[in-house]
């Protein structure tokens, strides 16, 4: 599509500061589940979400005045770890109490540089029906092995049904140049805040902000939720 291949060049461009890889921990080697039968992760991401407060690409309480930007790439093994293993966490433990809101900022660095751009462009269009965390959540869970082109449009399609999108609706806005836009403000906003791998956490507050490289346990965000305060 048109619009992708632009952003691609433009993405390309903007990351040169961004490792070309993700890091931040020990990733899983399970390979996720891929896009080769039936999804992964459906009933387990309904039951996350469930009663969660979203809005775009952001979970929670709108008003909260701390709000934590979790960088990520599709591809990156890392992220889905996190998502498995920390997600839930600040969800429970900081997102439903309205302790601080959580954002997703979707990027693209990891090759091939298309695959990552479609899952941050899905993300970007899911966010327009306030869906982002389910789009997010499910292309993790079924994430297989970096570069291998597993990320492919009917995946993406396949979850926006599975997670309760209007299809047409999503596909206009997943075809759309707003949708391709956001990831190029995206980039910017990962290398104006030094973002060099994923996940990366920004914690933003009245009091300053503070990063997070990595899937650090949650009480590391309860202390920079508390520095920024």
């Amino acid at each position: 599509m048109r619009t992708r291949v632009k952003v691609g060049a433009v993405a390309a461009a903007i990351v040169v500061g961004i490792a070309a890889g993700c890091g931040g921990g020990d990733s899983s080697d399970d390979g996720g589940g891929g896009n080769d039968g039936e999804l992964a992760g459906v009933d387990k991401t309904t039951e996350l979400l469930a009663g969660v407060p979203q809005s775009g690409s952001t979970l929670g309480d709108p008003n909260a005045t701390v709000e934590i930007l979790e960088f990520g790439d599709m591809q990156c093994p890392f992220c889905a770890q996190a998502s498995e293993e920390l997600t839930p966490d600040l969800i429970s433990e900081i997102v439903e109490p309205g302790t601080a809101k959580l954002t997703y900022v979707p990027i693209a660095f990891i090759q091939p540089l298309e695959d990552s751009e479609r899952g941050a462009i899905a993300i970007e269009a899911a966010a327009e029906q306030d869906k982002a965390w389910e789009m997010t959540e499910l292309l993790f869970a079924n994430q297989s092995d970096e570069g291998t082109g597993w990320l492919t449009e009917d995946l993406v399609f396949q979850i926006a049904e599975a997670g309760g999108l209007d299809v047409e609706q999503f596909r206009a806005d997943f075809e759309s140049d707003e949708a391709a836009e956001a990831i190029f403000s995206n980039q910017t906003i990962a290398t104006d805040n030094g973002v060099s791998s994923t996940p990366t956490y920004v914690i933003e507050g009245p009091g300053g902000t503070e990063v997070i490289s990595g899937a650090q346990p949650v009480d590391a965000f309860q202390q920079a939720i508390a520095e920024v305060s």
